[in-house]
Order: C-alpha cells, then structure tokens, then sequence
C-alpha cells in the first residue's frame, strides 16, 4: 500500500477547494446613525424695501431730556425707521438702551412744538387715547432719552397717512374678517404689503401675544426687526423664540 503524503501545496489546494465552495460570510450592515438634531433657529434674511422713507444708521445725541446726573452707558436707540408711515393714530413705539427709566416726547416736525411728554419705566410705550390726537396727513417726531444717563435717541420721524392711501388701507383691513389666526394674521400682513412699519410690528405683537406657542409669528416679526438695523437685538430674540417652540413640538 502506498503512503500519500501531505505536501504544504496540497494542503493549500485542499483549504482553497473548501474556501470556494463555502457560502460567503455573512457581515451584520452597520446601523445608520440618527441625523444629528439642530435645535438653532435657523434665520432666513429676507430683504423688505420701502419700510425706511430715509434710510441710515442711527445715532444716539448726547443732551438729556430730563434731569439727573450724567452717567455714561450705551445709546439709547430707536427700534424704528428713521422715517416711516403709520396707519394707526395710537402708534407702539419701542427701543433699547442702558436703565429702566424713559423720558419720551412727541413733537410736530420742527421739533419745536412738544404735542405729548410722559415718563416710562420700561422700553415699550403705545400712544395713549387722551394724548394730543394726531392728524392723518401730518408728520410727527419722536425722542426718547433715559433718566440720569446720557445720550437719547435721534429724532425718529413717522407720517400718519391720509387720504386715498388711508382709505386704501381701510378697504383692505375690513376684507379680513374674523378673529382667526389666519385672519389676523392676513390683517397684519396688509400693513406689511403697504411698508406700514409700526402697525405691522404691533399687529403681530397683539397676535403672539394671542397665540404665544406659534413659531411662525416670531419668524414673521422677526423678519420685521430684522430691517432696521437698531433693532438687531428684539430680531434675535423672535427668531430665538420660533427655534424653542419649533424644537419642542418635535
């Protein structure tokens, strides 16, 4: 009887022969991590023409309006236009800066005559139904200073609109029936279509204020601050707001 003996290459053809007539091996896929959740709002800039009749940067001035002690801290700015048209003879105005306490004044255009003066403890001050009535077709300004510190606002103008383009405005607010969100809403758009600065902010302010879980409210708001280049701060902290209600219905 012949003794075969293993040679190191049979045993290579042997293993090869077994190797490919062996299924392939099975490999378990690696799992598809989760995308990774983005909580920050994300900020669309949206260019809106014609809302600042007098485009430019602001700068605060350095006289008081009342008195107390001179205290440097940061300008006070207006969160408004330079010069802007107003629907509403009960306008909102708004503005930041450094203290708790305002002076503020509205005057006719030459700045000489002083129709309304009151103190605000805070940055928020809408024109009151037993101030001086303004009159459509004429245009206003507006300053505010704040107690014991230095620097106060530019003179902010606004024009009250009257005439055809007043009635204009009516014709369109009274198509927008109801007290829905969706009309409200169309209702503010209305001032916005018609670069109607202080009414479109306050009107979606009234609405959050309404409906304060809805994103879209703060974005469109936001979108409004975010054409004045003052009011920087009030445009971060809507969009700031519809990313913390977009996050939290997820």
């Amino acid at each position: 009887m012949t003794r075969l003996s293993c040679t190191p290459l049979a045993v290579f053809l042997s293993a090869w022969a077994l190797a490919a007539g062996a299924p392939p091996r099975q490999t378990q896929p690696k799992p598809t991590p989760p995308p990774a959740r983005d909580d920050k709002p994300h900020r669309v800039r949206v260019k809106l023409e014609g809302f600042d009749l007098a485009p430019g940067p602001q700068a605060g001035a350095g006289t008081q309006i009342g008195a107390g002690s001179r205290v440097i801290g940061e300008p006070v700015v207006a969160y408004a236009p330079n010069k802007a048209y107003v629907y509403t003879l009960h306008p909102a105005f708004e503005w930041g800066g450094a203290g708790a306490r305002f002076e503020f004044q509205l005057s006719e255009r030459d700045g000489a005559t002083i129709l309304f003066g009151t103190r605000v403890i805070g940055k928020r001050l809408v024109y009151p139904a037993d101030g001086p009535a303004l009159s459509p077709g004429r245009t206003y300004e507006w300053i505010v200073a704040a107690i014991g510190l230095a620097g106060r606002t530019r003179p902010i103008e606004l024009i009250v609109i009257g005439g055809a383009q007043r009635e204009a405005v009516a014709v369109a607010l009274g198509a927008q029936r109801g007290y829905s969100l969706a009309a409200q809403t169309a209702r503010a758009e209305v001032f916005v279509a018609r670069r109607l600065w202080y009414d479109a902010v306050d009107a979606y302010t009234q609405l959050i204020a309404r409906f304060p879980d809805t994103a879209q409210l703060y974005e469109r708001r936001g979108v409004l601050y975010d054409q004045i280049p003052a009011a920087q701060p009030k445009a971060d902290a809507d969009f700031q707001a519809a990313g913390a209600r977009r996050a939290a219905r997820r």
